[in-house]
């Protein structure tokens, strides 16, 4: 009986361990997604100096959430956001509006993509 109850609280608790990991993740890249339309609107206004600024405190915000999205995500996906982010920004100093909105649509996807594939659910157990 004590085993029963001892798995049945550690199995509670990686469920809820899962929970919340998910339910930061989410929270994290709606904060990033915030930012991303910050940085579309300079472009498509062609304020290049007022993207510049919003791709640096983009990545300032990049920085305080990758260590603990480390811990949580594969680091390939990780990597592929810290290039996107250069590739923005070496878009954005060209000032060449096609290549930084395809980036920023591609790290968008990538971002978004990160909570449901972290999520806690059957198909990604199964």
């Amino acid at each position: 009986m004590r085993i029963i109850i001892g798995l049945s609280i550690i199995l509670l608790a990686l469920a809820a361990t899962g929970i919340r990991v998910n339910h930061h993740l989410a929270a994290t890249a709606g904060e990033m997604d915030v930012k991303f339309t910050h940085i579309e609107q300079a472009i498509k206004q062609n304020n290049w100096s007022k993207a510049r600024e919003q791709v640096d405190s983009t990545k300032k915000e990049w920085e305080k959430n990758k260590t603990w999205w480390a811990v949580v995500i594969d680091h390939q996906e990780i990597d592929k956001i810290e290039i996107a982010l250069a590739r923005i920004k070496s878009y954005i100093e060209v000032k060449n509006t096609g290549l930084s909105l395809g980036e920023l649509a591609m790290l968008r996807q990538s971002v978004e993509h990160i909570p449901i594939k972290e999520a806690v659910s059957i198909e990604n157990i199964l």
